[in-house]
């Protein structure tokens, strides 16, 4: 199998890795790896096949690859579909989703439902491919609460937020310089919001939730429901130390005093 990619000069030279890990072919078969905005040429024996990879993703599960094959040629296509979209945490089963329900994720060809088979984590397309075809994968991108195995002690009793590939925080500096007073009940809802942190845009997750404050005197806790928001993991700490939450109580189950 040879690799194909078109990773940034910048990105590759960062992050210290092969810019080759987008694309894959063999003599008869492409692999689209990871959902990057690209474009490349494979060659596929004499016949080179260019191809256009648009999408918004993590942001968005909505991701469009063209192909511009100089000729008519037959080709197997294999588009990766992530665990997290097939219902799977995670490997081994150290994480699952609290909720059982997985919703469907869609591939077109042209407009139409395309026909293909499941193998090793890839939708394979096989079929004859002329200039101008142009294949959409949507991915299913709702807010999943994952839970972690009953033998994970600190995490008992505690869920995460995850949308598409990213598990998200609550952090101090987007909730009133609080974040490990906040609970995260089962039929908390959130809606995703375009916002930014610092001088790059990301996907948030909004809701209400019940927080716990601490009155005046020092002498009562009280419940109050307060608009919350939640950031993709991956960007927290980077607006000064501050508190911060992965994996949130689901309700009260025992009080500490701490003086």
């Amino acid at each position: 199998m040879v690799w194909y990619g078109l990773l940034s000069r910048q990105y590759s030279q960062a992050c210290g890795v092969s810019r080759n890990y987008i694309y894959a072919k063999s003599a008869s078969d492409i692999w689209v790896n990871l959902f990057v905005g690209s474009n490349t040429t494979i060659p596929m024996g004499s016949t080179d096949v260019a191809i256009q990879l648009k999408t918004d993703y993590p942001w968005s599960g909505r991701v469009v690859l063209v192909t511009e094959p100089e000729r008519k040629i037959r080709y197997a296509l294999h588009v990766r579909i992530p665990g997290w979209a097939r219902g799977f945490a995670s490997p081994g089963g150290l994480y699952q989703y609290a909720d059982a329900d997985v919703q469907p994720f869609t591939i077109t060809v042209n407009g139409r439902p395309a026909g293909y088979t499941l193998e090793k984590g890839y939708a394979v397309i096989d079929r004859s491919w002329k200039r101008g075809d142009r294949v959409e994968l949507n991915l299913p991108m709702d807010v999943k609460r994952v839970e972690a195995s009953s033998q994970v002690k600190a995490d008992r009793g505690r869920v995460a937020l995850q949308r598409g590939p990213l598990v998200y925080c609550v952090e101090g500096a987007d909730n009133g310089g609080r974040a490990w007073n906040i609970l995260l009940p089962d039929a908390a809802v959130f809606s995703p919001v375009r916002d930014t942190i610092l001088s790059e845009e990301v996907v948030a997750l909004k809701g209400t939730l019940p927080t716990l404050t601490v009155s005046a005197d020092g002498y009562s806790v009280r419940t109050e429901r307060r608009p919350v928001t939640a950031i993709p993991y991956y960007t927290w700490c980077n607006r000064g130390n501050d508190e911060m939450q992965v994996w949130l109580p689901r309700k009260v189950t025992d009080i500490k005093i701490d003086y």
